[in-house]
């Protein structure tokens, strides 16, 4: 009976692991994609836009995550365009005052500078530098916690 059980703490152990291993791997993958495409967008070119729509959308109620949802228009040439990505990684969530405060400083109407991938003009973004701070932290967090599981798990395998 004891060795049973010390089989299903071996595998809820390795399981645990190895979730938790793989969401900082994943978490990582998103902190590295967002920093390159934020270091190519330095070559980017800026066109002249104005703010289309600018609302705060929350996810649950009003004290939980919020992101702003701001819809501008630009035009490259003669060719027309509607953007939505006010930074990378925006569709991400926020603090409702951080949202609310984008969407403040971008009412409908107003102009706004935007950039956009000169081979692909219909790829845009309000602000092309996204500070990946939190995300790091997030990122360390969940590999501290995945190597503490890891040292619990593997005396259990071994055994």
């Amino acid at each position: 009976m004891i060795e049973y059980v010390q089989a299903d703490a071996a595998v809820t152990g390795v399981l645990a692991a190895g979730t938790v291993t793989a969401l900082a791997g994943l978490a990582a993958w998103n902190v590295l994609a967002e920093r390159r495409r934020s270091a190519f967008s330095r070559h980017w070119h800026s066109a002249p836009g104005w703010v289309l729509s600018s609302a705060v959308v929350f996810a649950g109620d009003e004290m939980q995550a919020a992101r702003p949802a701001i819809t501008y228009e630009y035009s490259v040439g003669d060719e027309a365009f509607e953007g939505f990505m006010v930074n990378f990684g925006s569709e991400s969530y926020m603090l409702p005052r951080h949202a609310r405060r984008l969407v403040q400083r971008h009412p409908v109407g107003s102009a706004v500078q935007v950039w956009y991938d000169p081979e692909w003009p219909s790829d845009s973004v309000l602000y092309r530098y996204r500070r990946t701070t939190k995300l790091w932290l997030a990122t360390a967090a969940l590999t501290v916690w995945a190597a503490i599981l890891w040292k619990d798990a593997l005396p259990l395998l071994m055994s």
